[in-house]
């Protein structure tokens, strides 16, 4: 049921026309990475590509929806979502800070980066 239901239902709203929408399913980010990490789903890679998609995406609105949730994987996460973040999600976000859409590369690494910086950034 989750990934044939709850899987396409949470990426629609993550590509929802309305901030409000994308927001709200960004902040759910956390509790579901947890979430399928603890049932150990085989597609757990198939997801974090799709995430991952977002980055890419031809609209702009997409590719920040893509740096909020890097923001609160970054500010918010614990141990296990800061190895997710630097293994799957940095390197996106590392290209995407280099967006051709003035200005916002400045926009997204100064909401990207939380404060204070978490300790994985020095490594």
């Amino acid at each position: 049921m989750v990934q044939t239901e709850l899987y396409p239902i949470f990426m629609k709203l993550c590509r929802d026309p309305v901030a409000e929408v994308r927001n709200a399913a960004g902040q759910q980010l956390i509790p579901i990475l947890r979430r399928l990490a603890e049932l150990d789903v085989s597609w757990m890679e198939e997801f974090i590509e799709e995430l991952q998609d977002l980055a890419t995406d031809r609209l702009f609105q997409h590719r920040l929806m893509f740096a909020h949730m890097c923001h609160a994987l970054a500010a918010q996460g614990d141990e296990l979502d800061t190895a997710l973040f630097v293994k799957d999600f940095l390197p996106q976000l590392l290209d995407l800070s280099q967006d051709k859409v003035p200005p916002r590369p400045a926009f997204l690494t100064a909401m990207v980066v939380p404060r204070p910086l978490p300790p994985f950034i020095w490594l």
